[in-house]
């Protein structure tokens, strides 16, 4: 009985290893043909993004895909005018930026200006109202404290001159020394 268990369970390591080896062969990098084309497929992503293989020409010369010094130095020498025209271009972007920017904060502050003007036009014109709602009750106690002095200069007045040279009071008042 142990050996026929024994067996049975060998059996199905066997099994179980054989399995894992084919899905692991099946998970790895393989090549297949497609339109005479040596592709390498990843089949970690499902086979979805083939890679390119060049072929090897055996007639193609070993430096026939470099290219001589002149060529290299022309290249060089076009990227720096890109690279330069590139330079210059956000340079002169960036100056508009900036240009444009402080237009606006002139424009905002023109605005404040302006508007703390009005502010102070409406202070001003405010302040005088009531400059104004109060000067004219004052202005009329004024006339009216005149008017009363003027009414008793004129009493005293008439009365001096009625009087002539006596001194009449209604008491309140001293009388002069020279009485």
């Amino acid at each position: 009985m142990k050996i026929k268990a024994f067996n049975l369970c060998f059996l199905c390591a066997l099994f179980l290893l054989s399995v894992v080896a084919t899905e692991t062969l099946k998970e790895g990098k393989q090549y297949t043909k497609e339109s005479k084309k040596n592709v390498l497929v990843d089949k970690l992503d499902g086979g979805r993004k083939p890679i390119d293989i060049e072929s090897f020409d055996q007639n193609k010369p070993v430096g026939a895909g470099n290219k001589t010094r002149e060529e290299r130095m022309m290249e060089k020498k076009a990227k720096l005018k890109e690279r330069k025209a590139k330079l210059k271009e956000r340079k002169a972007k960036q100056k508009e930026r900036i240009v444009s920017q402080v237009r606006k904060t002139l424009a905002k502050e023109q605005e404040k200006i302006e508007k703390k003007a009005k502010q102070k036009e409406r202070l001003a014109k405010l302040k005088e109202r009531i400059v104004s709602q109060v000067r004219k009750p004052l202005a009329k106690e004024e006339k009216e404290q005149e008017k009363i002095e003027k009414k008793g200069q004129r009493k005293a007045q008439r009365g001096e001159i009625k009087q002539g040279k006596k001194w009449k009071g209604n008491g309140s008042e001293r009388r002069p020394k020279h009485y």
